[in-house]
């Protein structure tokens, strides 16, 4: 047995990833478009594409593994001469900052199209990295996911934190008017941003901030894996400065977009949580009226993007796909 548990520890240290990548830290970006290699790089520039990005990376507790990675971006961000499109992406569960992962791909896409639909601003996209992958094995990965759902709930804390506040002291903050910041999280990396932000949020709601609550322009959370218990404070904290007329505009502090096909957060997200559930209170009764009778259970177990009582709005995608 001895042995047994021995040889599982040496495969599990032998298959664990890099626990950072952008390890080439430069106040200049390295130029993607004239054949750098720029795999390594913490500032990148793609002239052709006309955008720029950034990575900042966090270990487990949400410390820099590096800081110069964030000063030399903010740096970036203050060096301004044309209005700023600033994109914050925060990636989830098996996914990293490294160049090949999938997500950095996309997300160098996703600019390159914001920079198509906005050629009057200088886009800058800023890639938050943490160690969503921890085991590279194919059949061991997926008994990560607690482990990584833990991390999730404290990385948005400390420097992860006030490296958020400092981008949007930048870029928002006697700034260029025109400025636009737009904060995205996926999966767990969504409930990082709601663990970082949602203390932000109720604050700002208390001090009667109204519309002015906001983190930026806009948070955008996709298929969080995140509970509706979290969620349900700031909704009702919301709720009651709406009843106050305190909100000035329409605009939305947060929006969370699920995808029905989406079998995380719609079944195994629930499976993660269904023993756990039993022992959590939630809300208090009095917030729970407007809730379609809706267990204390069905608070913690299911992700608020399935949470049949947070639901406003439903957009067929096609081929039979349905985003809440």
């Amino acid at each position: 047995m001895n042995r047994l548990l021995f040889a599982m520890l040496l495969l599990l240290s032998a298959c664990a990833p890099k626990e950072y990548f952008r390890t080439e830290i430069r106040t200049t970006p390295c130029l993607a478009s004239v054949g750098e290699d720029c795999s390594a790089a913490n500032l990148v520039v793609n002239q052709q594409d006309d955008y720029a990005l950034g990575f900042v990376e966090f270990d487990d507790d949400g410390r820099f593994y590096d800081q110069r990675q964030a000063d030399a971006l903010l740096n970036c961000l203050q060096d301004q001469r044309q209005p700023q499109y600033v994109v914050i992406y925060a990636h989830g569960w098996h996914h990293n900052a490294r160049d090949s992962d999938n997500n950095v791909r996309r997300f160098k896409e996703s600019l390159r199209d914001i920079k198509r639909r906005n050629q009057q601003h200088r886009v800058v996209g800023v890639y938050l990295g943490w160690r969503g992958e921890t085991v590279e094995t194919p059949w061991l990965r997926a008994l990560t996911f607690w482990g990584r759902r833990s991390v999730s709930e404290r990385l948005g804390q400390k420097q992860f934190l006030d490296f958020l506040l400092n981008v949007e002291t930048v870029v928002k903050h006697d700034a260029d008017p025109n400025n636009r910041l737009l904060t995205i999280g996926h999966s767990l990396g969504a409930s990082v941003l709601l663990n970082a932000l949602q203390p932000v949020w109720l604050q700002r709601l208390q001090q009667g901030r109204g519309d002015q609550a906001r983190f930026g322009d806009l948070v955008l959370l996709v298929n969080p894996a995140v509970e509706a218990r979290r969620f349900a404070d700031l909704r009702a904290a919301v709720r009651r400065v709406g009843a106050t007329n305190r909100l000035v505009h329409t605009n939305p502090l947060v929006v969370v977009a699920s995808s029905e096909a989406d079998n995380i957060t719609k079944n195994m997200f629930t499976y993660s949580r269904a023993v756990p559930a039993w022992f959590e209170s939630v809300l208090d009764p009095v917030e729970q009226v407007d809730m379609q009778g809706a267990s204390q259970w069905d608070l913690a177990a299911t992700a608020v993007g399935h949470f049949r009582g947070f639901i406003t709005h439903a957009e067929n995608l096609g081929n039979g796909a349905i985003a809440k």
